[in-house]
């Protein structure tokens, strides 16, 4: 019987920002910055029982066994590149760094990590703007102690190179930021453990480990009629406390989030709700009509 792949998570932690450095500096007085930030980095990731896995230019690649371990990593090697900024360089030469993590089933070769969790925490990080600390849906749902984090959700965004887009959700490691934030933007529940879906003059619940079909015609759970929807048009899941939307088919989803200007469009493919609003099925949504569900998600 072959043996499962054991569940890590991967940290990229790039530092930004040091073309500008080498130029201001010199190559080789910048060479020496840059490498002992990154010694400083590769400090943090052994205090909280990670490992260094690799070290490419200005970028290093861990590995840990557990998420919390991980986010609390990326929030002390933030402040410790902002401090470190701060001590050696001039004010128009400072480092940033960005942090992208994503945790999966993780095949390992030789004590390195391989395949398709390596490649997503890349594309996280690659989607990461400095000082950011960044992780997908998914990840944030193995977190035991979720709660405990100052968060908010992003918008879902195609990674490169991956088949199903993911929904990033920002961790704030500076309080002053994230309450500048959280007074322009409420909120929304990340961990959630069920939806409501109001369709058709009727509402549904959605419980943990659940699946709902919705289509045109039965066996599907929520029927609507309209010329836009399948037979069987998308179904509804909850699983690893996040709620999902999977379209199946002809005329695809389009998802609009509670104060987004514009919904996300979605066709053969699965994407995580946050929040509320609406969905419309085969074409934009409008509330009131046959071919559109309110969703709530129900937090945890």
């Amino acid at each position: 019987m072959a043996t499962a792949d054991p569940l890590l998570t991967i940290l990229f932690v790039d530092i930004s920002e040091s073309s500008k450095l080498y130029r201001l500096l010199g190559d080789q007085h910048a060479s020496r910055v840059v490498a002992d930030l990154l010694d400083r980095l590769a400090e943090i990731t052994r205090a909280h029982e990670g490992t260094v896995i690799d070290r490419i230019g200005d970028e290093l690649m861990t590995l840990f066994h557990e998420g919390s371990s991980a986010l609390k990593s990326a929030i002390s090697m933030q402040w410790a590149a902002n401090d470190f900024t701060h001590e050696h360089l001039p004010s128009d030469s400072r480092l940033t760094v960005r942090i992208g993590l994503h945790t999966g089933p993780t095949m390992m070769e030789n004590g390195r990590p391989k395949g398709q969790s390596v490649y997503r925490a890349k594309r996280v990080v690659e989607n990461t703007k400095a000082h950011q600390i960044l992780l997908d849906h998914e990840t944030f749902g193995f977190l035991e102690d979720a709660g405990q984090w100052d968060v908010r959700p992003l918008n879902t965004i195609g990674l490169k190179g991956q088949g199903k887009p993911a929904s990033l959700v920002e961790v704030f490691w500076n309080k002053a930021e994230s309450t500048a934030l959280n007074h322009q933007k409420p909120q929304l529940p990340i961990s959630a453990v069920g939806v409501s879906l109001e369709a058709g003059g009727e509402t549904i619940q959605v419980g943990q480990h659940q699946r709902v079909s919705v289509g045109r015609l039965a066996p599907c759970e929520i029927v609507l009629h309209h010329s836009s929807i399948s037979r069987i048009h998308a179904y509804f899941e909850s699983r690893k406390q996040s709620i999902y939307v999977e379209d199946v088919s002809t005329n695809g989803c389009y998802i609009q989030q509670d104060g987004e200007a514009s919904p996300e469009f979605i066709h053969r493919d699965e994407v995580a709700l946050l929040g509320s609003g609406l969905i419309g099925l085969g074409k934009p949504p409008e509330s009131g009509t046959l071919h559109t569900i309110r969703y709530a998600c129900i937090a945890s």
